[in-house]
């Protein structure tokens, strides 16, 4: 994956050679089962940070997934943030202290049981009002790239 100073990951911080080709090389270990009440209101608006591997910072998660185990009306939804033309280093991913509205909200993907979803961490995103008599239950996991050269 060649990333670039307008990529929605964190591909550059640690980085002293700033290294822009990344290539994935495992699933992170640590996977979170979460579940969400019956008719439960939706959740702010937040992006999702890496996590670096402590002996070599250029080893670190990239990108979200997220395992959906049961069907649900209720949608991860991805938010138009207006930060695409500003560069990753100026961008603000202080986590919103509200839900967005329909109108922010520029695609959705919903919970419906076996299907994955894979997007880069830092692009905004939040979950629906879990509008649904069941239990919502998901895995959220994390992919992991390493560095390997510079295009």
């Amino acid at each position: 994956m060649y990333l670039n100073q307008y990529s929605r990951v964190d591909w550059i911080s640690d980085n002293p050679e700033e290294l822009n080709y990344w290539i994935p090389i495992g699933v992170s270990p640590v996977f979170r089962y979460m579940k969400y009440a019956p008719n439960s209101p939706g959740h702010h608006v937040h992006y999702d940070a890496p996590f670096k591997n402590p002996d070599n910072p250029l080893i670190r998660t990239l990108k979200s997934g997220v395992l959906y185990l049961t069907t649900n009306n209720c949608n991860t939804r991805f938010v138009y943030d207006k930060q695409g033309d500003i560069p990753f280093i100026d961008r603000d991913h202080t986590d919103w202290d509200r839900p967005a509205t329909s109108i922010e909200t520029y695609s959705s993907i919903k919970s419906e049981a076996g299907d994955c979803a894979l997007f880069d961490h830092q692009v905004a995103h939040d979950v629906s009002p879990n509008d649904d008599p069941n239990v919502r239950i998901i895995i959220r996991f994390d992919i992991i790239y390493q560095a390997i050269g510079r295009m």
